[in-house]
């Protein structure tokens, strides 16, 4: 019973890992593109 937990929540905190890390990835990402957009308009003008 205790090993078919441990397993259960390593996989779940793998799962929640990389869940957070493609997050982190994904908000720099989208502030940069922000960044490049205002910048873009910034040299429109």
């Amino acid at each position: 019973m205790d090993i078919v937990f441990f397993n259960y929540s390593k996989k779940f905190l793998s799962l929640l890992s990389v869940i957070f890390f493609t997050y982190c990835l994904s908000l720099p990402h989208k502030y940069f593109e922000n960044y490049t957009k205002q910048s873009f308009v910034y040299n429109k003008l």
